[in-house]
């Protein structure tokens, strides 16, 4: 499971830092289905976001 299939980012972080062993299967199944949805728009604000915290952090 890695960003690399189309996750949006900040699900995938939620999914892999914020789960226990147990839970994350099942949640990051209902997730995929969500995700497929929603990644455009995710991706996108977390680019976003990246974008804006890169240039805050450089000045």
């Amino acid at each position: 499971m890695d960003i690399a299939k189309g996750w949006p980012l900040g699900s995938w972080i939620v999914c892999q830092k914020f789960l226990s062993n147990e839970k994350r299967e099942d949640f990051c199944e209902i997730l995929e289905i969500f995700s497929l949805f929603s990644c455009f728009y995710q991706v996108r604000q977390d680019f976003l976001y990246l974008k804006e915290e890169s240039a805050y952090n450089m000045s």
